[in-house]
């Protein structure tokens, strides 16, 4: 699993965006966030079991990240790289409590 994941920025919810930048959060996308109606496509089973085979070491990190993003534009959830993500899921902007 050493290739490199190239981020795809997909929506989660409306007006939600998600980097997603490794194989494991784009198969828990995959199986947990994924619209009903494409949940069943060529397209998602593909993405699915690449990112399978590519956590365990079975397959490209690359043809997982490239089946993810395939599947994404299939369900029309793929969310264009200009729009920044929605705040909270983008680690780089976490900060700790308020004070006030």
């Amino acid at each position: 699993m050493g290739d490199e994941f190239k981020p795809v920025h997909v929506w989660i919810t409306a007006g939600t965006t998600q980097v997603v930048g490794d194989v494991v959060r784009a198969a828990e996308i995959l199986l947990k966030h994924w619209p009903d109606e494409f949940a069943n496509t060529d397209l998602h089973s593909a993405a699915r079991l690449a990112c399978l085979e590519a956590w365990q070491d079975d397959g490209e990190v690359s043809v997982a990240r490239n089946s993810f993003h395939a599947a994404a534009q299939e369900a029309g959830i793929l969310a264009p790289e200009e729009v920044r993500p929605s705040r909270g899921t983008d680690p780089r902007r976490r900060r700790g409590p308020r004070r006030g």
